[in-house]
């Protein structure tokens, strides 16, 4: 008997364990956002898990090694956001696409948001152009526009800035004034 009810208190554990990882999920992974498996081993859900909940209809994978919930659309905003807040990653949506969001597309060519720019300094995840999506995915390296070495000479006076930078003498001197 006492086997018996360690068998029952097992698969009761079991399943309350289950209903606490589903209600993390519901609270962490809101609809139309995704996670990869690397998030998910993160969270404490095992490859196993992962599959019980593929079968059981509690997550989808859009793509090998990607999951969402069953509900919402996934979309190419869905996905930065996904990058940008639950997987971490840095990189922001720049160049043609950032100027066909702010509404000057009348400077670009009317192709529309086929391609998605993204800027950062790693490439995104490999399986980003492989989600079910009619946009695609380019990554480039995010340059730094100033050093901050640059921007600390830049606080000082412009004689200063022009003698770090070697230029001996102030505009008195050269003009003889």
């Amino acid at each position: 008997m006492s086997e018996e009810r360690s068998a029952a208190r097992h698969i009761l554990s079991v399943a309350e364990q289950i209903g606490r990882k589903l209600n993390f999920l519901e609270r962490t992974l809101p609809e139309g956002l995704l996670v990869d498996s690397g998030w998910m081993e993160q969270h404490g859900y095992s490859t196993s898990l992962r599959s019980q909940y593929v079968a059981a209809g509690w997550l989808v994978q859009p793509a090998r090694g990607t999951y969402k919930r069953p509900l919402g659309t996934l979309s190419w905003q869905g996905v930065v956001l996904s990058l940008q807040t639950l997987l971490e990653q840095p990189l922001v949506v720049g160049g043609r696409t950032a100027l066909e969001l702010q509404g000057f597309a009348h400077y670009t060519a009317a192709r529309g948001l086929a391609v998605i720019h993204l800027y950062g300094t790693h490439p995104p995840p490999g399986w980003l152009n492989n989600l079910p999506l009619n946009e695609r995915f380019e990554f480039h390296r995010a340059q730094v526009l100033f050093m901050p070495e640059a921007v600390v000479q830049d606080l000082s006076g412009p004689e200063e800035r022009l003698q770090s930078a070697g230029y001996e003498g102030s505009r008195n001197e050269t003009t003889g004034s």
